[in-house]
């Protein structure tokens, strides 16, 4: 091999490994690349348990047979570590049960990681929506007679019904 291809062989070797070469006047002078990743931070499972509390707001009206999106509307905490921020989106189901009455529960929510995480909650009937002041028999009456419709930027409070780890950097 001649002078150049070990020069060659030598830059390619370097700049895999996180470096640069730079001749300068016949002589090589390593530097250190930037575009060397930063470490990665150390992450580990926290685990949420049975009847940790998700309180969303819906951003869309969600019917019956068909999925729904809402966020969250406090950041999800658990051992000082923020496992979902305020915000965050989470996706639920509509269901039926007793005619025309829906029944909504959460099925996936977006951590901070940006990975979404299978999860299983309580469920939501329109006797439990805030607000109803007293008008929860005639809007469970309405909802037998048509399509259950809850209202856009409708507050939902649900609670794990089972405990669910998640991995996320400390």
């Amino acid at each position: 091999m001649d002078r150049n291809t070990i020069d060659r062989v030598l830059a390619v070797a370097l700049v895999i490994a996180g470096s640069v070469v730079v001749m300068q006047g016949g002589r090589r002078t390593a530097h250190r690349s930037a575009t060397t990743p930063p470490r990665a931070s150390i992450v580990a499972p926290v685990t949420l348990p049975e009847g940790t509390p998700l309180t969303v707001r819906t951003t869309g009206e969600p019917r019956e047979g068909r999925t729904f999106v809402a966020h969250l509307e406090e950041p999800l905490v658990k051992a000082g570590r923020e496992i979902a921020p305020k915000g965050a989106a989470v996706e639920g189901q509509v269901v039926e049960t007793d005619p025309g009455v829906p029944l909504l529960r959460l099925t996936r929510l977006l951590i901070s990681t940006g990975r979404a995480v299978y999860i299983t909650s309580s469920t939501v009937t329109p006797e439990d929506l805030p607000g109803n002041g007293g008008n929860q028999e005639r809007l469970v009456a309405a909802t037998r007679r048509t399509a259950a419709v809850i209202p856009i930027a409708t507050v939902l409070h649900f609670e794990l019904r089972t405990p669910v780890t998640i991995s996320v950097p400390n």
